[in-house]
């Protein structure tokens, strides 16, 4: 059967008998054959909600990541993030993770200003404050350190901290930063990202809230200068799964995380595509997803579960040590 006919019988069965996804009407000038072929055809059970959420193993999640590359069991690890980035190392190392450094921010600003500062070592004497007698770096949480009895001190510590984070951009095989705020204050004069919080900081200090743009900006300066200077490191990203606990957008705090989480994976998830030594890790998807089997916070609902904290960890050392590349 062939000519107009069969054309119209085939779009008619199309239209009467639908099928997952889009049908490809393909013709074949040669024998007036038309063949239909499913675009979604041969693809794993992970591209399909029924196979990789509804009937998968919702504490496991096979497939939910695969790396482009493994890491050896002893491959130095440097995580930068906020408190989840900092409980995800101590499990990582706990499981026989080398963990070598965690250093404590919430924006990818933060993390550029930082790699910018350690490379030119730079430090800004104006950007420390004094409370109690101590002087605290105003460009770290005042959680990270216990401050300095003077301002030079206070300096001198701050170009310790700078030399210790050149020396391990430049040995790290693999850096994991953690991504939990698209918030943050910022110095009006010196433009510069504050670490700090509460009564530390200056009473010129303005609130900024990072666009899509700023952020996915800051990501690629941060993969340049990172390989520029160290070209076999890998860097893998993370979106914090922590919610904010605060804002000052003006917004619901709800709403405000979910447009942070959303703008940071969003950015995240454009530079893994874009480049080759990126890799996202889900821990973001593991731990918010209404599927998952495992509780995922505590009851203040912001402390992630240590059932969910081992299933994430777990899940990230099977797929780099036992697990497969792309």
């Amino acid at each position: 059967m062939g000519g107009p006919f069969s054309l119209s019988f085939l779009f008619a069965a199309t239209c009467l008998f639908p099928v997952r996804g889009a049908i490809i009407l393909h013709a074949n000038p040669l024998l007036d054959l038309y063949v239909l072929k499913h675009p979604y055809e041969n693809l794993p059970d992970r591209a399909f909600w029924r196979s990789g959420v509804v009937f998968t193993d919702r504490e496991t999640w096979p497939d939910l990541y695969v790396p482009s590359t493994l890491l050896a069991q002893d491959a130095e690890v440097a995580l930068f993030g906020s408190e989840f980035a900092r409980a995800f190392g101590q499990t990582l190392q706990e499981r026989g993770g080398h963990v070598v450094y965690s250093e404590r921010l919430s924006t990818p600003r933060q993390m550029r200003e930082l790699i910018e500062d350690s490379f030119l070592e730079a430090v800004h004497p104006a950007l420390f404050a004094e409370r109690d007698g101590c002087f605290f770096d105003l460009l770290r949480s005042e959680m990270t350190h216990d401050g300095a009895e003077t301002l030079r001190a206070a300096v001198e510590m701050r170009r310790a901290h700078l030399s210790r984070m050149a020396d391990q951009f430049h040995r790290c095989e693999t850096l994991i930063l953690s991504l939990c705020q698209t918030e943050g204050m910022i110095d009006p004069e010196t433009g510069r990202s504050f670490g700090a919080t509460g009564d530390l900081l200056p009473a010129t200090a303005k609130h900024h809230r990072f666009s899509a743009k700023e952020v996915a900006s800051d990501l690629r300066r941060i993969h340049k200068m990172l390989r520029a200077n160290n070209p076999h490191l890998r860097l893998i990203l993370m979106v914090d799964p922590v919610p904010i606990t605060e804002t000052r957008s003006g917004a619901h705090v709800l709403s405000a995380n979910t447009r942070a989480k959303a703008t940071l994976r969003a950015a995240v998830g454009e530079l893994a595509m874009e480049r080759g030594s990126v890799d996202y890790f889900p821990a973001y998807e593991m731990v918010t997803t209404w599927a998952a089997d495992v509780d995922a916070f505590e009851d203040d609902l912001s402390t992630v579960h240590p059932a969910m904290m081992e299933a994430v960890v777990s899940m990230f050392c099977e797929a780099h040590v036992g697990g497969s590349e792309k």
